[in-house]
């Protein structure tokens, strides 16, 4: 992990001199070109010092002291504890960590009619050529439609898509904006879908519906996560008001006795669990026979991968297959950070990295099933206009073993993503330290 330090064009040299000292506490500083130039241009400025000028002299002591200010602060630094951060994501003063407002108040943040440069009004090509590979064995008469889990699913069109191929959808979605476009654009073929039901723990930890009343309190105490303040028939307080459920049905035009149970969970995915699945959806077991992620572990950072597949092993059955579609691209192509044209996500997701998330050793299997140009988000993300861009599909089978190896570790992974924030979950986050300087 490191600490990113960010340097004005106008900081006084001997400062960048003091922050190019920094990396050696494990700290990176992020315009590396002021340390060069403060290296080279020491021995001038200790020369200028000397010429007796009052006003050089006067500036040279201020940023002697501004340099031992940034010593001092490379040794508190050191004895901070080594647990790092996850400056990607929001940490609450509550403890808790927002992993949903980046898109609900910037990527949703559009005017009404407008859509996410990443939402696809299109099914997914590669979805089209291989949903026969995630269908499970033929059921027997009487027995329910196969479930699959789409995580991270906004509007997509590829949810009433899986319900036309046999599939009972069940979709996780952070955007109530994004779940009510989906309703209004698919109005025609999903009925239902209207009302919003507010999910939360009841006395025993067993999900209940409802606002309940989780914690009493006469003053409002600031932001809680997943809580709103007001009064009710059960008290003044903070009362439950996410995660909450979603309930459709699809019907097909063609057949009025058809139907597809769509729900979708308004959530985060990360704080998804099995039994929160039991309790809100069809999915009685809380475990799907497949999942299908579309540009959903790419837009996770990299160091938070591992939790996000922990989660998809716990709500996939054994036996279970993904369909995962990710991005590949040379990342190291994009402009710098310093760049206007901005960073991932998407981040790239090479097949290496694929083979090490879904290991064979941990009861996972992995089939590349083709590997295409990308053009639609080359031309609509501005930081990958020059970049070669690839589609890359993959069919992942689950271990069909009830304790696959590795599972435990799995479910340990997961199971901390409720004890603890996914700062702590993401091994290798990144603390975020700004030094304004003038």
């Amino acid at each position: 992990s490191s600490v990113r330090i960010w340097l004005s064009d106008k900081s006084p040299p001997v400062v960048g001199a003091g922050m190019a000292l920094l990396p050696k506490a494990g700290i990176v500083c992020h315009q590396a070109r002021w340390a060069s130039r403060v290296i080279a241009a020491w021995p001038s400025l200790q020369e200028v010092s000397r010429l007796g000028d009052d006003t050089t002299n006067k500036t040279w002591t201020f940023s002697k002291q501004l340099f031992a200010l940034g010593v001092a602060s490379v040794a508190t630094l050191a004895t901070l504890s080594t647990r790092p951060c996850h400056c990607y994501y929001k940490e609450l003063p509550d403890g808790s960590t927002d992993r949903l407002s980046r898109w609900t108040k910037r990527s949703w943040a559009l005017p009404r009619g407008k859509s996410p440069v990443f939402h696809d009004g299109a099914v997914s090509e590669i979805l089209e050529r291989h949903v026969k590979r995630i269908q499970p064995t033929p059921r027997k008469h009487g027995q329910s439609a196969p479930s699959i889990l789409v995580p991270l699913c906004g509007k997509s069109v590829d949810l009433p898509y899986l319900c036309v191929h046999g599939f009972g959808v069940v979709g996780v979605e952070g955007a109530r904006r994004a779940i009510r476009e989906f309703h209004e654009a698919q109005r025609m073929h999903v009925k239902g879908l209207k009302e919003r039901v507010v999910l939360s723990r009841g006395p025993k930890e067993q999900w209940r519906e409802g606002t309940h009343l989780c914690e009493a309190s006469e003053n409002f105490q600031g932001h809680r996560a997943g809580r709103t303040f007001k009064m009710s028939a059960e008290g003044l307080g903070y009362h439950a008001d996410f995660p909450a459920i979603w309930r459709g049905q699809y019907r097909d035009e063609l057949s009025s006795k058809s139907s597809r149970p769509i729900h979708i969970i308004e959530g985060d995915m990360f704080e998804v669990t099995s039994d929160l699945v039991a309790s809100a959806t069809f999915e009685r077991s809380g475990r799907f026979d497949a999942a299908f992620d579309r540009g959903g572990l790419d837009i996770i950072p990299p160091n938070a991968r591992e939790g996000y597949v922990a989660v998809l092993d716990l709500l996939l059955k054994p036996g279970g297959r993904l369909l995962l579609i990710v991005l590949d691209y040379d990342q190291d192509k994009l402009p710098d950070s310093e760049g206007r044209r901005g960073t991932p996500p998407p981040y790239s997701v090479p097949e290496a990295e694929i083979h090490r998330l879904f290991p064979v050793e941990a009861g996972w299997t992995v089939e590349l099933l083709e590997r295409q140009q990308e053009h639609r988000l080359s031309r609509r993300i501005l930081p990958l206009k020059d970049v070669d861009l690839h589609e890359a599909g993959y069919l992942i089978t689950k271990s069909t073993k009830a304790e696959s190896p590795g599972s435990k570790g799995a479910k340990a992974s997961a199971v901390g993503l409720s004890e603890q924030s996914p700062s702590e979950v993401a091994h290798s986050a990144t603390p975020l330290l700004v030094v304004l300087a003038t």
